[in-house]
């Protein structure tokens, strides 16, 4: 496990820890610019995949942060053999933080963004080897948006590893947030994220499901995008009867975005929908597993927001 925060930790520094790994970070990176900008970074340790595997790992920890940060971009870098990671934080019922796991567990079991009454919140997902996500820098007023992220908040990395060869490789993740200066002002933005919990597909069948939730009151989104598994032959967000993104592809989600002074506004709730096909001997649930089970999700960043939000069904925001 390697947790780095704040300027205090020089570039050569960084070099030196990521050289050691199957991860190199990206040219553009502006945290290794001139040293550490404000943010921090994880990395999880590695996994070691197993010919013709597919699994979900999740990786707990505490970011590294002393005091609250506003990110203002998540980065990532996933070596060959992490197939998409998933970060999210994690509270208890109240909406305090709360560990699922000790921080530095890497585990199969328990790897749930659920844990009895408390909740995981989802932050960012990466699909592709290198990505990231800028938050806007104008909410239509001048002022930045920003993800706020407590002082060690407890999060995990939900990571799908795949190897489709005839020998085991070694994976890992690079997980990067920059954030603004201390004590900048910014608007608070969070995700919302819509789950179909009654999906059915019997065994040699096509199906489809669509439901609409209301969305949190006022709310501007500036990010929207469909998530399934690979069961899916389309996905889709709706605003009223306009498409607002459809997705063909569910391991590369397309993702509709928006910026001042033109960001979303869903006029009669979101609407998300997904179409599947089943080519096996068994019915397919809603779960989590990637290989065996299904999602419908529509996800999406909206401001202004005290904390993230859901919606179980059409029943919400949560």
């Amino acid at each position: 496990m390697v947790l780095l925060s704040n300027r205090c930790f020089a570039a050569a520094f960084a070099g030196f820890v990521l050289g050691a790994l199957p991860l190199v970070a990206r040219a553009d990176e502006t945290i290794f610019r001139d040293g550490f900008e404000f943010g921090f970074q994880v990395l999880t340790p590695d996994i070691v995949v197993a010919p013709g595997e597919g699994a979900t790992y999740c990786y707990y920890f505490h970011t590294p942060n002393t005091g609250t940060m506003g990110i203002r971009r998540w980065a990532s870098t996933m070596s060959a053999g992490t197939h998409h990671m998933i970060l999210y934080a994690t509270f208890d019922s109240n909406g305090n933080p709360i560990d699922f796991q000790p921080p530095g567990t890497l585990t199969q079991s328990s790897c749930s963004i659920s844990s009895g009454s408390n909740f995981a919140s989802w932050i960012y997902a990466a699909h592709n080897p290198n990505e990231d996500l800028v938050v806007p820098s104008d909410d239509g007023s001048g002022t930045p948006l920003a993800m706020e992220i407590a002082a060690g908040q407890p999060a995990f990395l939900q990571m799908f590893v795949l190897n489709t060869g005839d020998t085991p490789i070694t994976t890992s993740a690079l997980l990067q947030a920059e954030a603004l200066a201390p004590q900048a002002a910014f608007t608070r933005t969070a995700a919302y994220v819509t789950y179909n919990t009654n999906i059915s597909i019997g065994p040699q069948a096509n199906a489809s499901v669509q439901l609409t939730c209301a969305t949190p009151a006022a709310a501007k989104f500036w990010w929207v995008s469909p998530r399934t598994h690979k069961f899916a032959l389309t996905s889709r967000v709706i605003n009223s009867a306009a498409t607002v993104v459809v997705n063909t592809d569910w391991e590369h989600p397309a993702a509709a975005t928006f910026s001042a002074p033109n960001f979303l506004v869903f006029s009669s709730g979101l609407t998300y929908g997904c179409d599947y096909q089943n080519p096996t001997s068994a019915t397919i649930h809603t779960g989590e597993s990637e290989s065996t089970d299904e999602t419908c999700m529509g996800i999406g960043y909206f401001f202004p927001a005290a904390h993230s939000a859901y919606c179980i069904n059409n029943i919400g925001p949560l």
